[in-house]
């Protein structure tokens, strides 16, 4: 009798678990961040959840409820104001608002308090003695809230208000965030950025291939301005780089933070060299503005335009960028995912083609980040669903990450999970021990 004979639990926990699987490939894994899908931010649950707001550096404590509410004929209620009424944020930026608090004469400030509106909980930091006694006459106070990355078009609201040491709070004023498009979001400036873009400069041709996270960059001189003759010299760079959130630029237009760092080099001192710098992806035109800053430059000194320079354009022989420049929603990407489940020694095989084209929103266009901590939520869902109590442990024991193909119609990402967990599963009083091995293979090709 094989090890799953006479096992009861075995197909509904695999049914289960490959749901959980499912989860994984169609959203978890999304170019986005935070895990799992584009956030709505007219959903107020939602959007406070995804939420971190910060006083003076540390996270403020989030509540269930609403904060104390203000008592409108108390005379001596703390007050809040010039909170700004609207504001523009970016999916992964960090967003500081400053306001004035003052308290009365007999007390001093001892909470502020930020609620997502509509929401079912709220946020409370505590104000130290110290910073008290400097806030009782419209000192300016300022909050930050670090934006998710995955946070969609839209508004969100939140709602101010502040406490005393007498346990009085003050009436709320209200700040709106409006989400900048999605296009400005890290995820899908790194998209648009695939592919190889060139400048020529004179007799020096510039070179920059974006593939996922990795930008490879060569400098070609010719014997003859405009790029022309034969080559005199070639000179390559590889770095990693990654995309910062969205600001406005000198020229009043969004440019995005762009960091990296020389990995390899035809010039073995340049290896470590590390740049703070801005760019801007256009698609009509076609164009990539790139001002990398100075050499091992500091963030505070990143440069905060693009005065004087031609922009980078598609080769002529990729027709102007094709279809790698497309958003990432406007894309269409096949999906399936094949491999093996073990429990016991018995090994199953798991084969999945998404009979629909996905969104190109669901595929990843670098290594995921957190993954572990994506796929653990996403899996456990699947012990929970399979058993009435789950004790045990479970780990990505691999992640291998691949792309072939710089975004346009034919690329090919492959992502290869080995996942596993150990312990045990109790369903109707009857307890077994599960043993599960999970190898599967992800394949997204992009079709338009």
């Amino acid at each position: 009798m094989s090890a799953n004979e006479g096992n009861s639990l075995w197909p509904r926990f695999l049914a289960s678990l490959l749901a959980g699987i499912l989860v994984v490939g169609l959203t978890a894994c999304g170019g986005g961040g935070g895990g799992g899908g584009v956030i709505d931010p007219e959903d107020s649950n939602a959007m406070s959840r995804a939420l971190a707001v910060k006083f003076g550096g540390v996270d403020a404590e989030r509540k269930e409820g609403d904060p104390p509410a203000s008592n409108p004929s108390d005379p001596e209620n703390p007050t809040v104001s010039d909170v700004p009424g609207e504001e523009d944020v970016t999916p992964g930026e960090t967003k500081e608002i400053s306001f004035n608090a003052d308290a009365s004469p007999s007390s001093a400030l001892a909470a502020l308090y930020a609620k997502v509106t509509g929401s079912d909980d709220y946020f409370e930091a505590g104000v130290d003695q110290t910073q008290s006694l400097t806030k009782q006459t419209n000192a300016p106070i300022t909050l930050s809230f670090d934006i998710p990355e995955n946070l969609g078009a839209g508004e969100f609201c939140v709602d101010i208000s502040v406490g005393d040491t007498e346990s009085r709070t003050s009436e709320s004023e209200q700040v709106c965030f409006n989400v900048r498009p999605e296009e400005f979001s890290p995820a899908a400036v790194q998209a648009r950025l695939q592919g190889t873009w060139e400048l020529c400069n004179g007799r020096f041709l510039e070179t920059g291939t974006f593939q996922g996270g990795t930008l490879s960059f060569s400098e070609t001189e010719y014997a003859e301005t405009g790029c022309s003759g034969a080559v005199v010299d070639t000179f390559n760079d590889t770095l990693q780089y990654s995309i910062g959130p969205a600001f406005t630029a000198d020229d009043g237009l969004f440019a995005n933070e762009f960091d990296a760092e020389v990995t390899e080099s035809d010039a073995p001192e340049d290896v470590g060299l590390q740049f703070s710098g801005i760019l801007r992806v256009t698609e009509q035109p076609d164009e990539l503005f790139l001002n990398v800053g100075e050499e091992n430059g500091s963030p505070s000194a990143r440069p905060t335009g693009f005065a004087g320079q031609d922009p980078y354009l598609r080769p002529q022989s990729n027709g102007g960028g094709g279809g790698s420049s497309t958003p990432l929603e406007d894309q269409a990407w096949s999906f399936s995912v094949n491999g093996e489940v073990t429990q016991d020694g018995e090994t199953q095989n798991v084969s999945f083609e998404s009979p629909e084209p996905v969104n190109g929103l669901s595929v990843p266009q670098q290594q995921p980040d957190e993954s572990d901590i994506v796929l653990s939520d996403s899996f456990s869902a699947g012990f929970q669903e399979a058993c009435d109590q789950f004790d045990g442990e479970a780990q990505v024991e691999q992640l291998d990450f691949t792309r072939n193909g710089g975004g346009e119609v034919g690329t090919v990402v492959e992502l290869i999970i080995d996942y596993f967990a150990d312990g045990t599963c109790t369903q109707d009083g009857e307890t077994q021990q599960i043993n599960v091995d999970v190898r599967l293979t992800y394949n997204w090709t992009r079709l338009e």
